[in-house]
C-alpha cells in the first residue's frame, strides 16, 4: 500500500497488505533496517496467512523473503511512562528515538537488540525484538521480565510479550526492485 523504499534507514511505517481487488489482508509495520533490508512485522495471530501472502506476492521482485517468526520474541512496552521504563533497561537513548523509528542497543545485557518506537495502542510505546533462542530466553529474557515487571507497575506502563514473534524479513537483492 505504501512505498517502503522511500523510508529512511531506521524508519518504520504503518501499512497494509491488500488483495488484488483492494480488500484488506492485514495491517503491518515495515521497518527499513538497511539499504536493502526490511523487517515486516505481521500479525502474530494470523502470521501463517500473512506470511503466505507476502511470499506469494513477491515473486515479481528480486528479493528473498524469510519467515523469522520463531526466531524472535516481541515485547511491547506501552503507556505514558513506557520510555522511562525502557530507558532504565537499556543503554540506548530512548527519548531520542522518534515515533515510528528504530534503534539498536544493549537491553538487560543483550547486545544489538532492535527497539522500535511503534505500537498497537494510541499510547506512546516501544516494541522490542529479542532472539528466541534457548540461551537468550532462559538467561536474559527472564532477567528482563523480573526487572521490567516491577518497573512497569511503578511507572504507569504495561507490557505484553508475544512468543510467536510476528515477523517476516524481506531482503531485496536488487536495488531497482524493492519490496
Amino acid at each position: 500500500m505504501n512505498d517502503a523504499s522511500r523510508l529512511a534507514i531506521g524508519q518504520a511505517q504503518y501499512s497494509a497488505l491488500l488483495y488484488p481487488q483492494g480488500t484488506f489482508v492485514d495491517d503491518v509495520i515495515v521497518h527499513r533496517l538497511g539499504e536493502d533490508d526490511y523487517l515486516l512485522v505481521i500479525n502474530a495471530g494470523t502470521r501463517e496467512k500473512d506470511f503466505n501472502w507476502v511470499r506469494d506476492n513477491t515473486h515479481q521482485f528480486n528479493c528473498a523473503v524469510e519467515n523469522l517468526s520463531d526466531d524472535f520474541t516481541q515485547i511491547a512496552i506501552q503507556g505514558p511512562k513506557g520510555v522511562n521504563v525502557l530507558q532504565r533497561l537499556t543503554d540506548a537513548n530512548m527519548s531520542a528515538v522518534k515515533f515510528y523509528w528504530v534503534t539498536r542497543g544493549t537491553l538487560c545485557g543483550l547486545k544489538n537488540v532492535l527497539m522500535g518506537r511503534t505500537g498497537y495502542t494510541a499510547e506512546d510505546g516501544f516494541e522490542i525484538y529479542i532472539p528466541s533462542d534457548e540461551e537468550t530466553s532462559t538467561r536474559s529474557g527472564m532477567r528482563f521480565w523480573r526487572r521490567e515487571k516491577s518497573l512497569a507497575r511503578s511507572h504507569a506502563a504495561w507490557v505484553r510479550a508475544t512468543r510467536c514473534g510476528s515477523k517476516a524479513n524481506c531482503r531485496s537483492t536488487d536495488t531497482k526492485s524493492r519490496t
